[in-house]
């Protein structure tokens, strides 16, 4: 719509520009990112046609050109501004994990892949990354939390972004549960993700700061009846976010993603099936959606922080 002379056109993903009218708005067919083109001899766009590529968020490209030209904003463009960055997934041998870091890598991210027991799985998802680096390490020790961080220092030299994946899920009714099954939840869950949240913190300081999302769960906004020590970790992960969104500012942002139903092959089981059928988008979630609301926050102001996005089909509304 105009608005005082000016057209506003929706950028892919994230971001508003307003261009001075008139402008041509057309399909660019030889483009193979899905690209659309803006034609304009506007002198004071002359500036823009500066900016570095990516400059508009993730998966968008900033084609310059003389004086102005044609301008591009490409949909999908393997240019964004994670490329070169370092960034650590924690759990990422499997699942969400893994389909958050091979998303990261897709994006130009220098993906370094933790794993706890699962060698094999993890060397897979290595492999897809294009050769991403491995870092063994059992989170319920800090100190292999802490050897983990000061190899990614050797060995990557800085830590850009860390997204605290890794977790554990257990079934108990409150009655039935005993001290290790508590343990054995929030040892990973919680403990391990505040230790990491340090570590890492401590190391993207180094260069100025980063961003860290940590992933927390539908079972942290909403409480389930047999799996309160569970919800009780989410919970506390979405809460420790916010503390350390204040502790770490203003270098480093701190957010938190929780994803809904993601199954992976347990669709047809009556407890999945159920929340499927509750979810107001009628239908699962899958890792690429949730990868999507991790890269936001990745690439995000740092002035975003402290915030928390349900990935859920607006479940947790119901």
């Amino acid at each position: 719509m105009p608005d005082n002379g000016n057209y506003t056109y929706k950028v892919p993903r994230t971001y508003t520009v307003a261009w001075p009218a008139p402008l041509t708005l057309h399909r660019d067919l030889s483009c193979s990112f899905s690209c659309r083109t803006i034609v304009s001899t506007c002198n004071s766009l002359k500036a823009c046609a500066s900016k570095p590529s990516g400059v508009f968020g993730i998966g968008t490209a900033w084609h310059r050109g003389e004086q102005l030209g044609e301008q591009k904003f490409c949909d999908n463009n393997p240019v964004s501004s994670l490329g070169g960055k370092v960034v650590l997934v924690t759990g990422a041998a499997k699942r969400i994990g893994r389909g958050i870091a091979l998303q990261l890598s897709r994006e130009g991210a220098s993906v370094a892949i933790h794993y706890g027991g699962s060698e094999s799985e993890a060397r897979q998802t290595a492999d897809e990354c294009g050769g991403a680096s491995l870092f063994q390490a059992d989170l319920t020790k800090v100190s292999d939390i802490e050897r983990m961080f000061a190899q990614i220092r050797d060995r990557m030299g800085r830590l850009d972004g860390l997204v605290n994946n890794a977790a554990r899920f257990t079934r108990f009714h409150p009655f039935d549960l005993k001290e290790e099954d508590w343990d054995f939840i929030h040892s990973v869950n919680l403990k391990a993700v505040f230790f990491c949240c340090q570590q890492g913190a401590k190391l993207m300081l180094e260069t100025g700061g980063g961003h860290i999302v940590n992933i927390s769960s539908l079972g942290g906004i909403r409480p389930w009846a047999d799996h309160a020590h569970y919800c009780a970790s989410k919970a506390g992960v979405i809460h420790m976010t916010r503390a350390l969104s204040i502790a770490f500012a203003p270098d480093i942002s701190v957010n938190s993603v929780a994803p809904g139903v993601i199954p992976f092959g347990e669709s047809e089981e009556p407890r999945i099936k159920s929340l499927i059928d509750k979810t107001p988008a009628r239908r699962a979630g899958t890792a690429g959606e949730v990868a999507e609301a991790v890269i936001h926050f990745l690439t995000a102001s740092k002035f975003v922080t402290g915030q928390l996005i349900a990935v859920d089909g607006g479940l947790s509304q119901t």
